[in-house]
């Protein structure tokens, strides 16, 4: 995790020179994003909890964040009326592009991390190059999506082809919308919430 937040801190500001302020709004924003980030899926009550819910119980619950929806961002287009200089206008303008462009880079590198921890985990044959998904698996899909948000889904059935290995899968998402997705884009939650005898099952569905 620390390798991931100093690859996106250092990528985000690239040869900028940024002053005392604009630094402490980055690392406060990448702070935000680390708190809020899915980490498990406890089935039995339906919430999906993030470190934020440990530190401030009682916040924004879990599901909050896969809505798709974008809470706290929607006013980075207010008028700026009352506002006589126009420096303090294109100064929030840039910090909000900035900390977009952050976000992008930390979800990239957090992603492809996710990737690498759930091969380690999960050492199968060599003709497997990924992670084989489980049926009913809540997981975090790569794609566009506003600041401090996941798009997620459950796994609903793998596809395999003739040789046995799954390379795709049906994902739903909470909307109820069904949608083909490679094995290689789905990412799984950093802790397990499932218990063994569920993933015994779900072994035993999927083949």
């Amino acid at each position: 995790m620390v390798g991931v937040v100093k690859r996106s801190l250092r990528r985000a500001i690239g040869t900028k020179c940024l002053n005392n302020v604009e630094l402490i709004t980055l690392v406060t924003e990448l702070e935000a994003i680390i708190n809020e980030r899915p980490i498990v899926d406890i089935e039995e009550i339906g919430l999906v909890l993030r470190p934020e819910d440990f530190l401030h119980p009682g916040s924004a619950r879990g599901e909050q964040v896969i809505e798709g929806k974008n809470y706290n961002r929607g006013n980075t287009t207010a008028s700026f009326e009352n506002l006589q200089t126009k420096e303090l206008t294109n100064q929030y303008t840039t910090t909000c592009k900035r900390l977009d462009h952050l976000w992008k880079i930390w979800q990239r590198e957090y992603l492809e991390e996710l990737r690498k921890r759930a091969q380690r985990k999960h050492r199968g044959p060599r003709s497997r190059v990924r992670r084989e998904p489980e049926i009913d698996e809540l997981v975090l899909l790569k794609g566009d999506c506003p600041r401090n948000t996941w798009k997620m889904g459950r796994v609903h059935r793998l596809i395999r082809g003739k040789d046995g290995i799954c390379r795709s899968a049906v994902v739903k998402t909470a909307n109820g919308n069904e949608f083909l997705r490679a094995v290689g884009h789905l990412y799984p939650l950093e802790i397990s919430g499932r218990k063994q005898g569920q993933e015994d099952r779900s072994s035993r569905e999927c083949r």
